[in-house]
């Protein structure tokens, strides 16, 4: 679960670059020690559970590239972009709690679900689109190749219908659908005496889904920050970097909460200066997020009306 940034000027003025540069550098000795806990508590899975290495392995491995994506397009001025990605990030990350905080039977259930079941879930449900997709196809369509190869045989498609019927694929679906994923972590964790997750993702998921969607908040999202005046907008986006950073630290925290449990690793010296650096990273971007929280305050007071609520990280809700 490697982290790296290259060396490259961002696109946009030199004053919104630098700090968003300063914002990056800040945030990699949180991400280095948070990866470090990771790294020891996923070899110890190594022996304890095999299958549960590999897939929070694979898990792991998936939500680290991404963030590397992610962070070189914050650092390319491309946030919607990186907004995106980090929501593909969070299901990995929040798909690897949702195993590993299990009681350990229900944790070996989950594992052979998602390793396993979910997949012939899945399988079968292409096959189906494929076989009634082929059916309209005239025989000599070069598109007919594409389809049949993706097509189960009959004995296949009627051997998981008889050990997975139709609403037992229905409630495995659901079961693993993200909005039943985070109830499932908030309450059990909280009971646990470990952080609320709900706090952490819902509000990124959120702008994410509308962005990603190209629905009509999520446009007006963007367009809305295309007409802001220019000083309002750096600002803006500084804030907006700072958020995907700490989102991106986050999510590397909670990998190690996850994975703390089956590991049977407590409190590392990995992990205590990862929660040092953790703290340094948001006392330097506090001064980035007064700076929008200003221009807004004044915004609203402009139009005489009360500046809103801010979101958990401390930025307005459409960063």
């Amino acid at each position: 679960m490697e982290h790296r940034i290259g060396v490259r000027r961002a696109r946009g003025r030199d004053t919104v670059n630098q700090i968003v540069l300063g914002l990056i550098h800040a945030a990699m000795p949180a991400i280095t020690g948070y990866r470090a806990a990771a790294r020891e508590r996923l070899e110890a899975c190594r022996t304890k559970d095999g299958t549960f290495w590999r897939v929070a392995a694979g898990l792991g491995q998936h939500a680290s590239e991404r963030y590397q994506s992610a962070t070189l397009l914050i650092q390319e001025g491309r946030l919607w972009d990186a907004e995106i990605l980090l929501r593909s990030a969070a299901e990995a990350v929040f798909k690897l709690l949702f195993i590993a905080r299990a009681e350990e039977a229900e944790r070996v259930k989950r594992l052979e679900e998602y390793s396993v079941t979910l997949s012939r879930i899945a399988d079968l449900r292409q096959s189906e689109r494929a076989r009634s997709k082929l059916a309209t196809l005239p025989g000599d369509s070069p598109d007919c190749s594409v389809f049949a190869a993706i097509v189960l045989p009959p004995e296949a498609e009627a051997q998981i219908r008889a050990q997975l019927p139709r609403k037992v694929r229905q409630a495995l679906n659901a079961k693993w659908s993200f909005s039943e994923i985070i109830d499932w972590l908030d309450s059990t964790m909280t009971a646990r005496g470990l952080p609320s997750v709900t706090l952490t993702i819902l509000h990124t998921y959120g702008i994410s889904s509308h962005v990603l969607h190209a629905d009509e908040r999520g446009l007006a999202l963007v367009h809305d920050r295309m007409a802001r005046d220019d000083d309002v907008r750096a600002k803006l986006e500084n804030a907006h970097a700072a958020r995907l950073l700490s989102d991106v630290i986050a999510f590397y925290a909670l990998t190690v909460i996850a994975l703390e449990g089956v590991a049977a690793i407590g409190d590392t010296q990995s992990l205590r200066d990862a929660h040092v650096a953790h703290g340094t990273f948001r006392a330097q971007t506090e001064p980035v997020h007064a700076a929008f929280r200003a221009t807004q305050a004044t915004m609203y007071r402009s139009i005489g009306r009360p500046y809103p609520t801010q979101s958990h990280t401390g930025t307005d809700r459409e960063t």
